[in-house]
């Protein structure tokens, strides 16, 4: 191979490396910036049963939330009593859905509410981790 044929491969090398990384940094920007929900943002929010439930239960729970307006997908487990749900917010809440639940069923359940210290170590990405801080460079770009 001739000098000038492998300085023309580097050369286009660098160059598709250049343009897939700032492609990457839109990307990630765009991605990890703030928005408000529309009408296809889902969120989920959980709901723990204070006294134990059976499959039957289970299934009566499921049936419910089901019929919510805004309710999306349901996950009951009978071993562990937490119930899951995601949910439209353009359409309800949690705390709607939440409170209609325990004025409506028999269960004495409330609503699962992360405090800042179990958001914070429940992130995969660590605050020391390079991916954590590109993303915050782009964050506040």
């Amino acid at each position: 191979m001739t000098k000038k044929f492998l300085q023309k491969i580097l050369i286009r090398t660098a160059l598709s490396l250049a343009v897939l990384t700032i492609v990457l940094g839109i990307h990630i920007y765009l991605v990890t910036r703030p928005s408000s929900p529309n009408a296809y943002t889902r969120a989920m929010a959980r709901m723990d049963i204070r006294t134990p439930i059976n499959t039957t239960d289970a299934a009566v729970i499921s049936k419910w939330l089901y019929q919510q307006k805004g309710v999306d997908h349901v996950l009951v487990n009978p071993k562990t009593a937490i119930v899951i749900f995601t949910y439209y917010p353009m359409q309800t809440t949690a705390t709607v859905i939440s409170s209609q639940f325990i004025s409506s069923l028999p269960y004495p359940a409330v609503r699962f509410i992360p405090t800042a210290a179990q958001m914070s170590s429940g992130c995969p990405v660590a605050p020391r981790s390079p991916f954590f801080k590109i993303c915050q460079y782009f964050k506040n770009l």
